[in-house]
């Protein structure tokens, strides 16, 4: 039996990770090159 995941659950899950995402995306960026991070936030 598979758990019933409503579409605004998967909605905020699917959000969080993006999110999630973008925060490790940019602490990547800003280590390798500050700029890169700035452009990140920028196209936002």
């Amino acid at each position: 039996m598979r758990p019933t995941i409503s579409r605004s659950e998967l909605g905020h899950f699917l959000r969080l990770l993006a999110v999630a995402a973008l925060l490790l995306g940019g602490i990547g960026m800003a280590i390798s090159g500050g700029s890169s991070a700035l452009e990140l936030i920028a196209m936002r």
